[in-house]
């Protein structure tokens, strides 16, 4: 198991080349290719666990998905790109922004924070919400309404401007 050889009266058996196998004793043919969503010894062909994949027919080992992809089941043969809304830490799960946070492409491997003068209070968002006049904004989910005595008068304040006397 894991040689062959390659003619009826072979001395010496071959070692099966690296990503194929063989599981018969006294093979006379190469070994068989591991195939895509599969790595293999010698002696064994496994399938690509959740979270990783083999693209090609020889694989020795398995990728992980990289950050913005994902993939679950078994013996797959590439990732999946996390969609919007979503990001993916490069594994077997996607998973919604949380609140104060955003993504507006296909593979995030991490959500965006809202910066100061936005903000944001729902998950599943690709973007950050304006504050909105008299409001001021510190960034994340932070939206509250300017004191007495103060204003704000742009769309994306992360601040509020004492009022002058007059």
């Amino acid at each position: 198991m894991g040689t062959y050889c390659n003619t009826n009266t072979c001395a010496t058996c071959i070692d099966c080349a690296a990503g194929t196998y063989s599981t018969v004793t006294g093979r006379t043919s190469a070994c068989t290719n591991c195939g895509a969503g599969y790595y293999c010894s010698a002696t064994t062909r496994t399938p690509c666990p959740a979270g990783s994949y083999c693209g090609s027919a020889n694989c020795t080992e398995c990728t992980k998905c990289a950050g913005g992809t994902y993939n679950k089941g078994t013996a797959n043969q590439g990732c999946i790109a996390c969609e919007k809304k979503y990001f993916c830490a490069g594994g077997i799960h996607k998973e919604l922004c949380p609140m104060g946070t955003y993504c507006n492409a296909t593979n995030c491997a991490s959500c965006t924070p809202c910066p100061a003068g936005k903000y944001n209070q729902s998950l599943v968002s690709t973007a950050c919400l304006n504050c909105g006049l008299g409001y001021y904004c510190t960034g994340g989910t932070h939206r509250a309404a300017c004191p007495s005595g103060s204003v704000c008068m742009g769309q994306n304040c992360s601040i509020c401007s004492t009022c002058t006397a007059g």
